[in-house]
């Protein structure tokens, strides 16, 4: 099995000669792919700035009204609340000879523990990349970790010796695609050759860091760090913020053919750390595929024109409402200025004296302003048309009624479309988070021998404590009926063997909640009318579980308060019980059934309630004597 925390080497101010040309070749490598990268950063700036609405950059007509209409916006964060809202549960199955089921169902607990757990906050990391992945097109998260060291400390504030215990730190961060290059000759991250990472840190920071070496001669420079950026508008603002505190640039270049890994800065041929047989610790969400690429197309590239027409469409129509007010043409040797002041108030049946003998109508006209044709506003609808097809977040995604009238067909299939590309944004971060979770457990089993693991003990309870005893056999109630607690000690030998990591599908999705209720209660209501057939057949069914996913969706937070241990000896159990054996031995239908006075005997023979534990199939053919059938027509 390949080593996936590496072994990292201590690297001194006299590097080898191979050290330094495989410096020297990735700082080529760098800035060879940051010059490729130049068009995919015009088209994020673009991407940036009508997703916040910021498309005028000039205000030629100062009279004119500029106005924006967030219809970007609304495309990005329609499709995030849907594929990222939720919360990742992990399933681990065993894949080799020497792993075993019970211990996956305890690694499984522990991945989501860990998930869940305050300091890892995995949620929110992913929410950001999945943004990413929608207005870039690239989404990247890495998995980092270390080996801490937690003292105790007493009443003074000071360390108590000898309480030093090493911890296992793991965490997952959220990369941004400005601070990612990848081997121009790749289609994505998962087939490239290298890829680097930019890591901006304070330079005291990253002295006093003891994974890095040969950092005494590091000096801070402004123009360095938006040497490799395309956003020449951040150069003001980090040199500014420079002057507060220096800040420098660390780039972390992976080879995949060599599994080795290289930190440098752009001003040095000194590597400041070298790790070997490492594997890659980032996770690309690729969107849109473009052609010899290894980046892709974001959401609303593709309707960055048609959102540019959409905004001047509506500009002009705001304009012109605003230009062509009513306006009043009067002769002014014949109205006195309070009859002027009258015209031009707004006060309702204001009169206006007028001292003369003129017609009225020689005196004051009105000059109507042009409406605007029907054209430009079925522009409008036109445009916004287009972005919908194109994108496929139509108004049925959106939550909003449907601008044009469809029958119960139609509705369907554009729903269903709608739907269809949802769920594949949706598996593209499931299998990201999950590439996550496998890189969580190889970390684990690798990283912690090295770690005081006892020290990590997880108390589990409820469902997690069920799920764990059931799985290893032990008693899930005591003898009055509560249900135990468990403890899980992530030691070194619940991770021997090898085991896949996978991610329950729809974890990650954020769904109507009503809807979500309705499915499980339905789910629910079918599965106890057919418990007694699939008991019959040898099935067993869990209808614990799909309650409990029904009070979830439901909003229900005490699940497990409402669930007590059977009584085995209380009567309505045991007739239950015999019941469902004599249907799975073949007895005849006919045969005496025990009788309750409990609570479920009374409603199973109330009158117009079938008896669903009497039901089974027939025992004997069908025949005209037992069947009463009519005698055939001749």
């Amino acid at each position: 099995m390949p080593s996936t925390i590496g072994y990292p080497q201590g690297l001194t101010a006299r590097a080898s000669r191979d050290k330094r040309e495989q410096v020297s070749k990735a700082q080529n490598l760098l800035r060879y792919a940051s010059l490729l990268r130049r068009e995919r950063e015009d088209a994020w700036v673009g991407s940036e700035r009508r997703y916040m609405g910021q498309i005028w950059t000039s205000t030629d007509d100062p009279s004119a009204d500029y106005v924006s209409v967030p219809l970007s916006f609304s495309t990005i964060e329609t499709i995030v609340p849907f594929i990222s809202g939720g919360d990742v549960t992990f399933m681990v199955e065993p894949s080799s000879g020497d792993s075993d089921s019970v211990r996956s169902r305890y690694i499984g607990v522990y991945l989501n523990r860990l998930w869940r757990s305050h300091e890892f906050d995995g949620a929110p990391k992913v929410r950001q990349s999945t943004h990413d992945f929608l207005l870039y097109g690239d989404g990247f998260l890495e998995v980092q970790f270390d080996i801490v060291e937690r003292v105790k400390r007493g009443p003074d504030g000071k360390a108590i010796p000898g309480s030093g215990k090493k911890m296992l730190k793991l965490s997952i961060e959220h990369v941004s695609p400005w601070d990612v290059w990848i081997d121009p000759n790749a289609s994505s991250l998962t087939d490239a050759r290298w890829y680097v990472k930019r890591v901006t840190l304070p330079l005291d920071v990253l002295k006093e860091d003891n994974r890095y070496s040969n950092v005494s001669n590091i000096s801070a420079d402004p123009a360095e760090l938006d040497m490799m950026d395309g956003r020449l508008h951040r150069t003001e603002s980090l040199s500014e913020l420079n002057k507060t505190e220096d800040y420098v640039s660390v780039y972390d270049f992976y080879d995949a053919d060599k599994r080795l890994l290289i930190s440098f800065t752009q001003d040095s041929d000194l590597p400041l750390r070298w790790i070997e047989d490492v594997s890659p610790m980032m996770i690309h969400m690729p969107n849109h595929p473009i052609p010899n690429s290894p980046w892709h197309l974001g959401e609303i590239e593709q309707v960055s024109a048609l959102q540019d027409e959409l905004n001047k469409t509506r500009s002009q129509m705001i304009t012109h409402r605003r230009r062509n007010a009513p306006k009043y043409m009067y002769r002014d040797d014949l109205l006195s200025p309070e009859a002027v002041d009258a015209l031009q108030s707004s006060v309702v049946n204001a009169g206006i004296p007028v001292s003369s003998d003129t017609p009225f109508d020689d005196v004051v006209r009105v000059l109507a302003p042009t409406p605007l044709t029907g054209e430009h506003y079925q522009i409008s609808d036109m445009i916004q048309s287009d972005i919908y097809e194109i994108t496929g977040v139509n108004e049925y995604l959106r939550g909003t009624v449907p601008s044009q009238a469809r029958t119960a067909t139609e509705a369907s299939i554009v729903e269903g479309g709608a739907n269809i590309k949802v769920r594949d944004k949706l598996r593209m971060v499931e299998h990201a988070v999950r590439q996550v979770g496998q890189l969580l457990l190889d970390i684990t089993a690798e990283a912690i021998p090295a770690t005081d693991f006892k020290e990590m003990t997880q108390y589990l309870t409820g469902r997690e404590a069920e799920a764990v005893l059931r799985a290893s056999g032990a008693d899930v109630y005591n003898e009055s009926g509560q249900p135990l607690d468990a403890m899980l000690q992530a030691s070194p030998g619940l991770f021997v063997g090898e085991y896949e990591v996978f991610v329950e599908k729809g974890s990650t999705e954020l769904r109507d909640p009503q809807f979500r209720e309705q499915k499980y209660k339905e789910m629910f209501m079918v599965l106890s009318q057919a418990f007694p057939l699939l008991q019959q057949a040898g099935v067993q069914l869990n209808l614990k579980r799909v309650l409990e996913l029904w009070l979830e969706s439901a909003g229900v937070t005490d699940i497990d308060g409402i669930f007590q241990a059977p009584d085995v000896q209380s009567p309505d159990v045991q007739a239950i019980m015999q019941q469902l054996q004599q249907q799975a031995q073949g007895q005849p239908q006919g045969a005496p059934q025990p009788r309750s006075e409990g609570l479920m005997g009374k409603a199973a023979q109330s009158a117009g309630t079938p008896n669903q534990f009497g039901v089974g199939p027939p025992q004997a053919p069908i025949t005209d004597q037992n069947s009463r059938m009519l005698p055939p027509q001749l």
